[in-house]
């Protein structure tokens, strides 16, 4: 977006706005824990957190965050129209998948379990 790449990272629970044309890290935007999946749609950001029950919203220009509770394990994140959608797999302490879900971040917030 704008000749920069937004990036998550895990282990500084943060995204890193990376600047092509200078090569350098302009900003680090701190979210929840486990950030994984991240799209965009020009002006925001949108952020699965994994490791907790969130999706960060970011403000491109502000760099802003704002949290969303969608339910536990929120990983990977499609926009549809004026809605986010966002699918959940929630994994138990030995790794064993305990429940999938979805969620869809509108006007409100819908949380279905499977």
């Amino acid at each position: 977006v704008d000749d920069k790449v937004y990036f998550t990272n895990w282990i500084t629970s943060d995204v890193k706005v990376f600047n092509l044309f200078t090569y350098n890290i302009e900003a680090s935007i701190p979210v929840g824990s486990m950030p994984e999946g991240i799209i965009s749609d020009g002006t925001k950001l949108w952020v699965a957190n994994s490791g907790e029950d969130t999706v960060s919203e970011i403000d491109i220009t502000s760099l802003s965050e704002t949290r969303h509770i969608v339910g536990s394990g929120p990983q990977n994140l499609v926009k549809h129209n004026s809605n986010i959608y966002v699918s959940r797999t929630y994994y138990s302490d030995d790794w064993t998948i305990t429940y999938h879900g979805a969620s869809r971040i509108g006007t409100k917030i819908t949380i279905k379990d499977y």
